[in-house]
């Protein structure tokens, strides 16, 4: 799916400061910024498109994207390869600075970008991804039940709070934090 072509799956940013993702999986989440005014929603290789629902509010001064699989809760391959990505949403948000982010998923891989927000992000059977060129503001509580947790960046200067009960937790950056 070509966002522009399908203007059902934008929401303009007017009015919101908050950014709630609430998701059900199994199927990998990006969460990208973007320079442009709306959020977007794209389908990378998704097997059984059809299966997966993903809603967009704004109430007050908050956008709540939310996705649902309504098909069989049985795995699939998840694949964040920008050659061949496989079963993944990627939601454009706008590049603002938020007042809160919240990500709470189930049997969702999440990567996403630093969004210079406070960011609480829980997940359970699936994994949470942070990645970009500098992580620099706000504070990260992160929980993951199972699964793992990578942070990478060239520079981290921002707080983080990070607890996985199963799974690996790597970080990787070029310099030496400064928190």
């Amino acid at each position: 799916i070509i966002p522009s072509e399908h203007p059902e799956n934008q929401v303009t940013t007017a009015g919101f400061d908050e950014v709630s993702i609430d998701g059900q999986g199994p199927v990998g989440l990006e969460l990208v910024k973007t320079d442009d005014d709306v959020a977007t929603i794209e389908y990378l290789n998704v097997e059984h498109e059809d299966h997966f629902v993903v809603d967009q509010s704004v109430e007050g001064n908050r956008l709540t994207i939310t996705v649902t699989n309504t098909g069989p809760q049985n795995g699939i391959n998840v694949q964040f390869d920008p050659e061949d990505y496989k079963n993944v949403i990627r939601v454009y948000i706008p590049d603002i600075t938020y007042q809160k982010f919240d990500v709470n998923a189930y049997e969702m891989v999440i990567q996403m970008e630093d969004f210079r927000a406070p960011v609480q992000a829980t997940g359970e059977r699936g994994g949470i991804y942070l990645k970009d060129a500098s992580i620099s503001q706000g504070t990260y509580d992160i929980d993951v039940q199972n699964g793992p947790v990578s942070i990478e960046a060239a520079t981290i200067a921002s707080n983080m709070n990070v607890h996985v009960k199963n799974g690996p937790i790597t970080l990787l950056f070029q310099e030496q934090p400064r928190n």
